[in-house]
């Protein structure tokens, strides 16, 4: 029997909003991450977690899926399943059957009394270190002043994005359900530079929970945070991922995500293995047009340098904005790359890994051409290399093949 027929209660069913609410740095409030843009549910500086948790769509969705009906906030799961994909609310309801009877506590309404957050996805806000080429000001405060000179964000924004104003007023709302949580998801933003992030872990270390999974997506930049070391927090915790947003070694790191000092980062992964070994480490690059051609030689230096499992590498291939993309090299390049990335499969005996469809899908995506984006491209990247003086060119000269 197929994990989908398992742990399926009904084609449209998930136990999500049974289980989880999705918040963003301006506050935003959806199902989850994957829910559709416009089924927001409302915003966390206006609402409590308990409101939001009873919001009008919310209350609309659990009714829909009590009567297998489909919602249109679902929309990218039905397509990713139509496709034949395993869908988040396929995979949650597998991870989390255990609480999919918490349906039968559904009022008429479609409301349920208590916040059970099971699973946490909270992005406390847009505080970063870093100010990554393919990123904005949406998801890090140091984009704030190179977006108001690219003309693309405007001044009357705050500079940093918080879901709260303060850390008491959140945490007055949240003592009333993070006990229930299981597991946490740490993203941002960069979340070892966030005081909500060590106020949970210490948190849940005083009330005896240290047996939950958290993960984190992180730039791997700082290991300790003020008076903290999120190290010996770590050491107390059973479970813990840490998933590396890193593209590539070197000068080529630097420019990629500006704030980049590769010494360090090199320096506490291996911190990490000789400090906190139990930590489950992986490697989460984002795959665009600077990084696509020398990708598979920044995974094999690290497969080869023991810093990281030939299991543990997922690629996030770069969609948005588009003319960042990789579709937009020549065809001949694309198709060297595709063959390349075919051969480190092979290399690596990768056919059974649990990332393998990562790299299938990149090589797919690869397919595709945007060489009509060129001009966006440049005129993107010739802005930014003035403002920070810096030089794609000198960094990735095989982009020279962008010009010919």
């Amino acid at each position: 029997m197929s994990e989908q027929k398992k742990f399926d209660t009904g084609k449209h069913f998930c136990v999500i909003p049974w289980i989880h609410m999705h918040v963003w740095a301006n506050g935003n409030t959806y199902p989850c991450c994957l829910s559709t843009y416009e089924y927001v549910l409302g915003n966390a500086h206006e609402k409590t977690f308990k409101e939001l948790w009873n919001s009008e769509k919310m209350r609309v969705m659990r009714k829909n899926m009590l009567s297998d009906k489909p919602t249109v906030g679902c929309r990218k799961c039905y397509n990713i399943e139509s496709n034949g994909g395993d869908s988040m609310r396929v995979n949650m309801n597998s991870s989390f059957e255990r609480h999919i009877e918490r349906k039968e506590l559904t009022n008429e309404d479609g409301s349920v009394d208590d916040v059970f957050m099971a699973y946490m996805d909270i992005r406390f806000s847009n505080i970063c270190n870093f100010k990554c080429r393919s990123c904005g000001p949406e998801f890090s405060s140091l984009w704030y002043d190179d977006a108001i000179s690219q003309v693309r964000y405007s001044a009357d924004n705050p500079k940093i994005l918080r879901i709260r104003n303060s850390l008491d007023d959140l945490w007055q709302d949240m003592e009333q359900w993070i006990d229930t949580v299981e597991q946490i998801y740490f993203a941002g933003g960069e979340p070892l530079i966030m005081d909500e992030h060590y106020k949970i872990l210490e948190h849940l270390i005083e009330i005896g929970r240290t047996d939950i999974n958290i993960s984190y997506n992180t730039n791997l930049s700082k290991l300790k945070y003020k008076s903290k070391d999120v190290i010996e927090l770590w050491k107390k915790f059973e479970h813990v991922t840490v998933g590396a947003s890193l593209d590539d070694s070197g000068a080529r790191a630097e420019l990629m995500r500006s704030g980049t000092k590769w010494k360090d980062i090199i320096s506490n992964r291996k911190r990490i293995l000789e400090e906190a070994p139990h930590v489950k480490f992986s490697l989460t690059p984002t795959v665009s047009v600077f990084n696509v051609q020398h990708c598979i030689d920044f995974f094999d230096e690290w497969i080869y340098n023991g810093l990281v499992d030939t299991q543990l590498i997922e690629i996030n291939t770069l969609v948005h904005p588009d003319y960042l993309s990789a579709q937009i090299l020549p065809k001949s390049v694309r198709k060297e790359t595709q063959n390349k990335i075919r051969e480190f499969l092979i290399r690596h005996n990768m056919q059974d890994n649990d990332n393998y469809s990562s790299f299938t899908s990149l090589i797919s995506f690869l397919d595709n051409d945007k060489q009509h984006l060129l001009p966006n491209y440049i005129t993107y990247n010739d802005k930014l290399d003035a403002m920070r003086n810096e030089s794609v060119m000198t960094t990735f000269p095989e982009l020279g093949c962008l010009y010919e």
